[in-house]
């Protein structure tokens, strides 16, 4: 509402504030300042509204990059995207590694028949084979940390040579012949496993977890696709007569197979030919980084060629800070127990095809499939034990794997001979448990001493004496004793294992706690003698306090006792 005032034609509102005393018919005038006041003399009082505040515009400094900082921003995307190029041909060469590591397993038999020899001969190949691995993971190592720079050409030569070699094996007609393109496998496959990890490190740097996992994973993709690639040009077998001639050595019957007859060619040749395609892939990485810093895996400098380590790669008191005993234990634990697990994977890897052809009676596109699905729960395995080893601890981790393959073993001991169905379901399990064994030691052994290029070498040392040995008495009992032994030596392997570890985290952890409780007794003594060196410097200090109070105080008597003796005048004008 508005009142008009008959003098003045603009609208006057009423007053917003409550006035106590209001005079309702006195004429209104208005000041210079607009305020209304009435002719009386009163001032109307109005409030006015809050007034908002003033919302203060937003100063957006726009940074204007140098010409420099530009530049290196842009090296720094490429490099991000030539790690991830270079992790993915990385990945896809541990699939091309798991391709001709595991592609002669279904083609053993086969192969045997090739060269004419029964299983423990054939066996041999595969300690040939041990041999080259354990050369390549020794050397591939410690040349890829070295020489750095060499990295992307090292593993290209590291999968050419493991192409040639898979691709001139189904060819060899004499056996040392096929011992020799197996041992190129081998060495191929040792520089790739022990050089690839440190390059990936060096790629991720402290985000390496998850891209070395995957590399693991990628080799169980390979193993997988493996039976299946060969499957194919082997089914012309299925109804072929297996057992065509016999010879007798040393009163044991060995029956030969027409290895001929299957087109074992053509798988291998695929599979040397993507090793190839990969190795390519490597030598442009190679040839790139010697024109591009983008493309190397880290700054290192082209014109240094001399051999650099580090002195304490080779004493073992550093890698578990000082204590020796530690180490011995560590080593000892090293070398006693990774042969058993990475042996008994070789040992069902190898034979699992042919114990299912001539033990249970599979047709041989069940026993490639059968090959396929052990290697597939094999990877799902280690998938399952990346998951959990967030959550739990490693130890607890080897404790129930290595109960769980004890239990497949035993109960493949005991039906699998008899029963397709306990061997489909167990020989699963038993690869599933059996995966995440040698991760999870690695996991273990990196929380209790320092894990550098000479132990990764060390391990897979260890491993490729399991790979010769345990494969060789494989072959041995297969051929000469009972085709049934085979799952008799994986129990045994897998107590042996069981055992060891027991006693070696026991070990190690009785050795930790006694470092502990000795670290506890230093920090407390040297505790006590800190507070001793306290007190003492406490009560130095009080004694130097009252020192400089009695000095103080002396003074001020002194100066009071000569003030006194002075006549009066001289005290006031003091």
């Amino acid at each position: 509402m508005s009142d008009y005032h008959p003098h003045i034609r603009i609208p006057v509102r009423k007053p917003l504030a409550v006035i106590p005393r209001r005079v309702p018919h006195l004429p209104v005038r208005f000041s210079a300042r607009q305020t209304p006041v009435y002719s009386n003399g009163t001032t109307m009082s109005l409030k006015r509204p809050p007034s908002r505040p003033k919302v203060e515009e937003e100063k957006v400094e726009v940074k204007i990059l140098s010409k420099e900082a530009t530049e290196n921003r842009k090296k720094e995307k490429r490099r991000k995207k030539v790690r991830m190029i270079k992790t993915i041909t990385m990945i896809l060469a541990w699939i091309c590694m798991g391709l001709f590591s595991e592609i002669c397993a279904p083609a053993l038999p086969y192969l045997r028949a090739r060269v004419k020899a029964n299983y423990e001969e054939i066996s041999r190949v595969l300690v040939a084979r041990g041999l080259g691995f354990l050369i390549g993971a020794l050397t591939g190592g410690i040349v890829c940390e070295a020489f750095a720079k060499y990295t992307d050409l090292v593993l290209a030569i590291a999968l050419g040579v493991a192409g040639i070699g898979t691709a001139m094996a189904p060819l060899c007609t004499n056996l040392p012949m096929l011992g020799a393109m197996f041992s190129l496998d081998g060495c191929g496959k040792g520089v790739l496993a022990s050089g690839g990890n440190g390059f990936i490190i060096r790629l991720w740097k402290d985000r390496a977890a998850t891209p070395t996992y995957s590399l693991h994973f990628a080799f169980g993709v390979g193993a997988l696709i493996a039976p299946q690639l060969v499957r194919p040009f082997i089914l012309d077998r299925e109804n072929h007569d297996m057992s065509n001639q016999t010879v007798t050595s040393n009163d044991v019957s060995v029956t030969f197979e027409d290895g001929w007859s299957a087109s074992l060619e053509y798988p291998f040749a695929i599979a040397s030919c993507l090793t190839f395609i990969v190795a390519l892939m490597f030598l442009t990485f190679f040839r790139k980084s010697r024109k591009d810093s983008a493309w190397r895996a880290d700054d290192y400098d082209l014109h240094r060629n001399q051999f650099t380590f580090d002195k304490n790669w080779y004493k073992p008191k550093s890698w578990t800070e000082g204590d020796f005993p530690l180490a011995c234990i560590m080593l000892t634990f090293l070398f006693t127990f990774c042969p058993l697990p990475i042996g008994a994977e070789r040992v069902i890897g190898k034979f699992l095809f042919a114990y299912a052809r001539e033990v249970t009676s599979f047709e041989i596109g069940e026993g490639t499939l059968l090959e396929t699905c052990f290697w597939a729960s094999f990877t799902a395995g280690r998938g399952i034990s990346l998951v959990f080893s967030r959550c739990i601890h490693s130890s607890s981790i080897l404790t129930w794997c290595l109960g769980s393959c004890i239990i497949c073993c035993a109960i493949l001991v005991a039906y699998a001979s008899r029963f397709k169905t306990i061997l489909w379901i167990f020989s699963c399990l038993f690869a599933m448990t059996l995966s995440p064994i040698f991760p999870a030691w690695l996991n273990w052994a990196n929380s209790k001493m320092k894990i550098n290029v000479l132990t990764t070498s060390l391990t897979f040392v260890a491993s490729a004496g399991g790979s010769m040995v345990l494969p060789w008495i494989a072959g041995y009992i297969y051929a000469y004793k009972s085709k049934k032994g085979l799952m008799s030596l994986l129990l045994y392997c897998s107590i042996i294992a069981a055992f060891v570890a027991a006693v070696g985290m026991l070990s190690a952890q009785y050795r930790l706690a006694r470092l502990r409780k000795a670290r506890k007794a230093r920090l407390q003594k040297a505790e006590v003698t800190d507070n001793i060196r306290i007190d003492n410097a406490e009560e130095n200090a009080s004694d130097i306090w009252n020192d400089i109070e009695r000095d103080i105080s002396r003074s001020l008597d002194e100066t009071n006792r000569q003030l006194n003796m002075l006549p009066t005048e001289e005290k006031n004008t003091s």
